[in-house]
């Protein structure tokens, strides 16, 4: 059976899309999800039923996002900071986010065409989580209409410390030369697989980055924020904000001389054979204790021996 869309595209709608797809859009969009519970205060709603109403919202702009072309998504889901909130909100949420996770886990429809990768730092992941986590990123690997990263247990700068820990790990046994450390191999080394920069990030509810995707959003990245809360981001916000990121893009790209290709510049710095290895022992590394996650041969509490972004 096929996936069915959560969305119903209006004529006036796939005009507007036909037109934004003359032009570039963008390969890597990432999403801070903010005002769920203000959206919930504001509705007269249960501060549970505003994180729901959000992660449909996500689940909508996914079809969205696949519709006009995007080839990979960000979404900052729960950050590290998330964990200090009450004891009642966060199980809530992660009730809700582990009720998602399984229906898309046991729903092949649902997940059709979909690459699903948890990024975040896995120890701190709840352990009644964790297998299926790493389940849904298994039965999805290969996947190839769009990738959805679930930032959990996230912050940018852990990421970057995750990245070079990879790195000093990989010079202690001898797999990395001090002197091959590039720009490139560093940002290779910050997830499971390479990240591509973000070509526009969105923020709702406030104008602020929150330490999500550091890294990733330094090269030229749109910033695109919009006032309207989470839940109340829609298909026709969805391709405003693509509009915008269009103008402001060619902008800057005309300023720097950079037209082309969504102004992605190819990197000039090439790993070495040596750290090409490095980086495909790494990929392999993490691949295989996400597989020993799924199947519960590796518990939790042996994360520390593993390198998992």
């Amino acid at each position: 059976m096929k996936r069915e869309l959560k969305i119903e595209e209006s004529i006036l709608q796939k005009l507007f899309r036909n037109i934004l797809q003359q032009g570039q859009i963008p390969k890597h969009i990432a999403f801070v999800l903010d005002g769920n519970r203000r959206y919930a205060r504001e509705k007269n709603m249960t501060t549970i039923a505003g994180h729901r109403k959000g992660s449909d919202t996500f689940d909508q702009i996914i079809d969205c996002a696949m519709l006009c072309g995007v080839q990979e998504l960000t979404a900052y889901v729960f950050s590290i900071d998330n964990f200090k909130r009450t004891e009642d909100e966060v199980r809530g949420i992660l009730a809700l986010l582990l009720e998602k996770f399984k229906f898309k886990l046991e729903n092949p429809d649902e997940r059709e065409g979909i690459c699903y990768r948890f990024v975040g730092n896995w120890s701190l992941f709840p352990k009644h989580m964790t297998q299926v986590m790493a389940k849904l990123m298994m039965v999805s690997r290969y996947n190839t209409k769009i990738v959805v990263n679930i930032a959990f247990a996230y912050t940018g700068r852990h990421g970057i410390t995750s990245g070079v820990m990879a790195l000093l790990k990989g010079l202690q046994v001898g797999d990395v030369d001090l002197d091959s450390i590039t720009e490139t191999l560093v940002e290779e080394s910050l997830h499971v697989e390479p990240m591509p920069s973000v070509d526009m990030l969105i923020r709702t509810g406030e104008s602020r980055l929150s330490d999500f995707l550091t890294w990733e959003t330094s090269d030229q990245a749109v910033l695109c924020f919009r006032e309207q809360y989470w839940p109340a981001f829609s298909y026709w916000k969805f391709l405003a904000a693509i509009f915008y990121s269009q103008a402001n893009r060619f902008t800057i790209l005309s300023h720097a001389g950079l037209i082309g290709d969504f102004g992605r510049v190819e990197k000039v710095e090439e790993n070495t054979p040596k750290m090409d290895r490095f980086l495909q022992k790494k990929t392999t590394v993490d691949w295989n204790s996400i597989e020993a996650f799924a199947s519960g041969s590796l518990l939790k509490e042996q994360f520390k021996k593993h390198v998992v972004q």
